[in-house]
């Protein structure tokens, strides 16, 4: 008994040694810059002056060489100041029958995004402009902010034709992941193509009940908007990770990295196109 404690202690020591190890040869030879940020997103084909959408984890972005501060900055220089960037700035976490059951209400000016630290970031600009969702907000920077965000308050369900995404999809712009895990590639885009192909998937995307949500807009004035959340029953069938595999193999998703960076991206036309494809084929996100 008097031999276990000391070689127990020993091993947690070296697997500590070997942890910070591991963490200084990998600052050292993985450390990515904002410049090599911006590079390798251009990297993928996207121009300045063009539009993009952006999910983003700085928890995910391992071994960047500076604060959440500079990877929204990084993001940004990507189109410059003639392009768009948009965000997810999302009031929830989980998911949205859950937090619309609890009664929340929603400030366009204050309710934070829970879409991760450079979302939230971006939603605290002084030249973002936040649309007016209660659940699947966005907020976006550039020439066509406003256009993109300017309908969301008539959405009767969060992603219909009055969405961001609508407007997103006709600007064929680009939906980039940073540092996002593989298995959250399609919280986005694919809501949004749902709808447009929710016949030919046969089943009910949506919950049948209606909430009707307290908010306040930018102005500061009261307002009830009603709004559906997706139907927790179906979403135990959804499975957009057999989709994503396959626009993967067809180029339309490319992937990418810098550093310990996992890039992901791909232009809305082709990803919305390729998705029809493959659900005509019967390689659909519901069993």
């Amino acid at each position: 008994m008097t031999m276990v404690a000391p070689v127990a202690q020993a091993k947690r020591t070296a697997k500590r040694w070997a942890r910070t190890c591991a963490d200084a040869v990998g600052r050292l030879v993985r450390s990515t810059t904002p410049a090599e940020l911006t590079a390798a997103l251009r990297g993928l084909g996207i121009r300045p002056g063009q539009t993009m959408t952006v999910h983003s984890s700085f928890d995910g972005m391992r071994y960047f060489k500076g604060t959440p501060f500079h990877a929204l900055q990084a993001i940004l220089d990507v189109v410059g100041p003639q392009g768009t960037v948009v965000m997810p700035t999302f009031s929830f976490d989980g998911r949205s029958y859950d937090y619309l059951r609890s009664g929340p209400s929603f400030d366009l000016r204050r309710t934070p995004a829970q879409t991760g630290l450079i979302c939230e970031l971006l939603r605290r600009r002084k030249d973002a402009i936040r649309s007016l969702s209660p659940t699947h907000s966005v907020a976006a920077v550039g020439p066509l902010a406003r256009m993109i965000v300017s309908d969301h308050e008539n959405s009767l369900t969060p992603f219909d034709e009055h969405s961001p995404w609508r407007y997103l999809l006709e600007l064929n712009a680009w939906m980039v992941f940073v540092g996002v895990p593989d298995r959250l590639l399609p919280v986005s885009a694919s809501p949004h193509f749902d709808e447009l192909l929710e016949g030919e998937f046969g089943v009910r995307i949506y919950h049948p009940e209606r909430f009707e949500v307290r908010v306040l807009d930018g102005e500061g004035r009261e307002r009830c908007i009603g709004t559906y959340a997706h139907d927790p029953e179906t979403g135990r069938h959804r499975d957009y990770d057999r989709v994503c595999e396959h626009q993967a193999r067809m180029g339309v998703l490319k992937r990418s990295r810098v550093g310990a960076i996992s890039l992901w991206g791909g232009q809305l036309r082709p990803l919305f196109e390729s998705y029809r494809d493959l659900a005509q084929k019967g390689i659909k996100a519901y069993r």
